[in-house]
């Protein structure tokens, strides 16, 4: 028993011996020499390279500013002319993706996990209008008339934006209340009201498209356009008329000056169609302009008095012109000079109101832009 307890004595200090010896060599232990030698720790590197595509069915959303937050940090990044934010991500877990607002859209926050997904694309779409006829005829009369139409937004973030119609003067709009759409289904009612005898058309002189349009406050913003609806002028005014120039001269008249008139008469609306005419018909001149070497002048009225001076007190001669429906005169400041200037071929155009009692009321230009077919020269001496 003494031999055995001897035993575990000197084997136990053999061990305790052999641990000594080994940390003295290591440097540390019961026995170092005071110092611990320190061991690497680990250091946070960017481990991730996480990447996000902001897009427009295709077409890149460039210099967008894009912020990732978590409880810790927050980076911040802009899409280049791909449209894609590249981030340094080296804390793991969930983050917020906050996308900066762009042409009225709201900035949006998105839930991401760099783990997971490195790569994260959001498609923003093309916003579009609609578009549609509710009531009303877009066959337009010569009478006033009025057409309802509902414009319907369709967006997949909120975009707020005014909505407008591309229309000419003569068509009166009247748009609901707020007038503007921000969400996918907003919908505005739009009531058209059109004069009587509208002839604003730009397609044909028949045809006149119209569409919706949005406007709004971001810079560089994108026009969202509706389809396209047609109104069609669904009457004619088909008038015929005997239009009269004159340089006229009398040395007893208008002090000496050349005077130049211009007339219509003998007017003749029988090939019209979808025109009731309520009364008679009426004239007034709206412009007479002369083109010459000599005189270019306008004037915006006509002669109350609608009759050529006669000129029937020479002893030479004896004619008169007579009347018109309409007449307009511009005196010159020169004498028979200008009357022989363009060898009697000066020339010029009128406009001239024409209505009725009920519907009818247009202006309509008359000219010979290619100069006359006949020339008359009346030329008289007296002694």
């Amino acid at each position: 028993m003494k031999r055995g307890v001897l035993l575990f004595i000197v084997l136990f200090i053999i061990f305790v011996g052999v641990i000594i010896i080994n940390s003295c060599k290591k440097g540390s232990g019961i026995l170092a020499p005071g110092f611990v030698i320190p061991t690497p720790t680990p250091t946070f590197t960017p481990d991730i390279n996480y990447s996000v595509y902001v897009h427009q069915q295709g077409t890149p959303v460039t210099g967008l500013r894009i912020q990732m937050i978590n409880e810790n940090k927050k980076i911040e990044a802009k899409t280049d002319v791909k449209g894609v934010a590249g981030f340094k991500v080296n804390e793991f877990g969930k983050w917020s993706l906050m996308i900066d607002t762009f042409d009225d859209f709201t900035a949006q926050t998105f839930m991401v996990e760099p783990k997971t997904n490195t790569y994260f694309a959001i498609d923003y779409g093309i916003p579009t209008l609609e578009l549609k006829l509710i009531s009303g005829s877009e066959q337009i009369p010569i009478s006033p008339s009025s057409i309802t139409y509902t414009v319907k937004y369709h967006t997949k973030f909120e975009r707020k934006k005014y909505v407008i119609l591309n229309l000419p003067e003569g068509i009166f709009k009247d748009i609901s209340e707020p007038k503007t759409v921000s969400h996918d289904g907003d919908e505005l009612t739009v009531r058209l009201d059109i004069k009587k005898s509208f002839e604003g058309y730009t397609r044909d002189k028949k045809y006149l498209d119209i569409y919706a349009y949005t406007q709004g406050i971001a810079p560089d913003q994108k026009t969202t356009t509706s389809n396209t609806r047609t109104l069609t002028k669904n009457w004619l005014l088909n008038a015929t008329v005997d239009y009269y120039f004159f340089t006229l001269f009398a040395h007893d008249m208008d002090d000496g000056k050349t005077c130049y008139y211009a007339g219509i008469r003998n007017v003749d609306v029988s090939k019209s169609y979808n025109i009731p005419i309520y009364g008679t018909l009426k004239y007034e001149v709206k412009e007479f302009g002369t083109y010459s070497s000599a005189n270019n002048t306008v004037v915006y009225s006509g002669l109350s008095n609608k009759c050529i001076p006669n000129f029937i007190k020479y002893t030479c001669c004896n004619f008169s012109y007579g009347c018109f429906n309409a007449l307009a005169k511009i005196k010159s400041s020169c004498g028979d000079a200008c009357a022989w200037k363009d060898y009697m071929g000066a020339n010029g155009y009128i406009k001239v109101r024409i209505y009725d009692d009920g519907y009818l009321d247009v202006v309509r230009r008359f000219e010979t832009k290619k100069g006359w077919s006949q020339i008359y020269y009346q030329w008289c001496c007296t002694s």
